[in-house]
């Protein structure tokens, strides 16, 4: 991926919630520490944060974005801003709820499509733990390549399809 024509390689960062730590600390370090003249990142979230101000200053865009429980809104919503912003890659850290937002880059054409697994489930959360259970069937069906912050996260999410 070399960014096309236009020599840098766009990231559309998918966070959902990003008002506390965990993953988006995580993304905004590697933001902080890569070469911004040849890759930069648009961090989609649901509503403002107090890392918005330093993402911006970093020439980092923030979009927020309509809930992923808004299942219509938020497809049509990504699906315009993928195809106009002609993103290179779309990053999502939703874990089993990625599909939404991967489903929309791949109707706006977006060739590399990534589904990043930052946790588990477990019986123990109850019902959230049957719907996680049944999402992480479909998270596969978009992307088109699979990452995990640890074994655990990628064999609770990925199962057999991990290899990819």
């Amino acid at each position: 991926m070399d960014g096309g024509e236009r020599g840098v390689i766009r990231v559309a960062q998918i966070i959902g919630y990003s008002r506390t730590g965990g993953v988006m600390s995580c993304v905004l370090n590697f933001f902080r520490n890569i070469d911004r003249s040849k890759v930069t990142f648009d961090f989609y979230t649901y509503g403002q944060s107090p890392y918005d101000a330093e993402i911006e200053a970093l020439g980092g865009r923030v979009i927020y974005f309509p809930s992923v429980f808004n299942f219509y809104s938020s497809i049509d919503f990504l699906k315009m801003r993928f195809e106009r912003e002609h993103y290179d890659i779309v990053h999502a850290h939703m874990t089993t709820l990625s599909f939404v937002s991967l489903m929309a880059a791949k109707k706006a054409g977006v060739k590399c499509r990534v589904c990043h697994a930052h946790s588990t489930a477990h019986r123990s959360e109850g019902v959230s733990w049957s719907v996680k259970h049944m999402l992480r069937r479909i998270a596969c069906v978009y992307p088109t390549a699979l990452a995990g912050c640890s074994r655990l996260s990628i064999d609770w999410l990925y199962g057999r399809r991990k290899g990819r």
